[in-house]
């Protein structure tokens, strides 16, 4: 898709696949010089490190595009649900409990541990 955007717009455009090989010669280079723990740390270490390759000073990621524009369902899921689930502060550990009852039926009903545990984590947190 974004070959087919440079294409449209006249702009330069290289794609570039990192594989498998790729990632083990690396590896341990990119631990080496990893300051801090990151997610995205190694997706941007080789996409940094194939961009310098062929020659470029800029490569755009789009990594935090999502977080930037609330592009997540949860960004408007999670306000609502901390509203929903605040009069449970008013009783110590109370929301501690629920999450703790509720984690095992959201991992069932979601098939994912993190979505469900940040569910999970609302009844907790999100009634303090």
């Amino acid at each position: 898709m974004a070959e087919q955007v440079a294409r449209r717009l006249g702009s330069r455009h290289e794609t570039v696949w990192i594989t498998k090989r790729d990632f083990d010669e690396t590896f341990d280079a990119f631990i080496a010089e990893m300051d801090q723990p990151s997610i995205d740390g190694l997706n941007m270490w080789l996409v940094s490190g194939a961009a310098a390759k062929i020659g470029l000073k800029v490569a755009i990621s789009g990594l935090g595009g999502d977080e930037f524009f609330g592009g997540y369902s949860s960004f408007r899921e999670l306000p609502r649900l901390r509203r929903l689930v605040r009069p449970f502060g008013a009783v110590p550990s109370l929301g501690k409990a629920l999450r703790i009852v509720a984690a095992p039926t959201l991992n069932a009903l979601f098939r994912t541990r993190v979505n469900s545990q940040k569910i999970a984590s609302i009844l907790e947190y999100g009634s303090t």
